[in-house]
């Protein structure tokens, strides 16, 4: 079955950090994906963004509008229209967020917009009642920004567990998405099924090679790449707690 691929920024500009794909190297990567017809037709899109970064409007946006994949952006909502001040990685840069107007024109364009939580923070490491405002609060911005339903979450590190599903849906969404596909973590019916969706990390050193392993289910190398990737997410997470 194939999985989505999920990207952070779209960017030139230098930063240490491994989130980043070229303006070039995602055209490249796109071309790959339009020569070997890759689609998801079980899935709402094949192509997502993280972070909500301006870069997917100014720099994906043209590449994409001239193909037929399905795109979502994820938005952390306290940053609309501000800098990545929650990125707190060694080597992170400051990088722009996508303001209102631009979120509207993604949507009018056919992305679908998904929350990111409200502050970009660990949702299993918040109490109970916070963990539940950032679901509630960045779901009301976003249909505010958009006027139209969102009922799509993707968690924050790829964090979550039975009781974040259970309060998403509770909060209207219908839909989660990750990097960590837990089984036997949830009762197997449909609504939570939903809110567990696998997609695939690209990062900085991905290539066309690379993609076709991860598409063929990660060959070995592939995976200790994104276990590494994984592992460093979870260092930037700590600092932040302690910060």
């Amino acid at each position: 079955m194939p999985v989505p691929l999920a990207f952070h920024k779209i960017d030139n500009r230098f930063e240490w950090g491994l989130t980043r794909t070229t303006v070039g190297g995602f055209r490249r990567i796109v071309q790959l994906l339009k020569g070997i017809q890759y689609e998801c037709p079980d899935e709402q899109f094949e192509i997502s963004f993280d972070d909500g970064y301006d870069s997917v409007y100014t720099n994906a946006l043209p590449i994409l509008e001239i193909t037929s994949f399905r795109a979502m952006v994820f938005i952390p909502t306290k940053y609309i229209g501000k800098t990545s001040s929650w990125d707190v990685y060694p080597g992170a840069g400051r990088f722009k967020h996508l303001n209102r107007q631009q979120i509207m024109e993604l949507n009018k364009s056919g992305f679908l917009i998904g929350s990111h939580s409200h502050s970009h923070r660990n949702l299993t490491n918040l109490p109970e009642s916070e963990m539940k405002r950032e679901l509630t609060e960045s779901k009301k911005i976003l249909e505010d920004v958009c006027q139209s339903q969102v009922d799509s979450i993707c968690y924050p590190y790829g964090r979550y567990n039975l009781k974040i599903i259970e309060t998403a849906l509770e909060c209207g969404y219908k839909y989660g998405y990750t990097f960590f596909k837990k089984s036997g973590l949830y009762p197997p019916d449909s609504a939570r099924q939903k809110m567990t969706g696998e997609r695939i990390p690209i990062y900085l050193f991905d290539t066309p090679l690379s993609i076709l392993l991860k598409l063929k289910g990660l060959g070995q190398f592939e995976r200790f790449k994104s276990n590494i990737i994984k592992s460093y997410n979870s260092l930037s997470e700590t600092s932040k707690v302690i910060r």
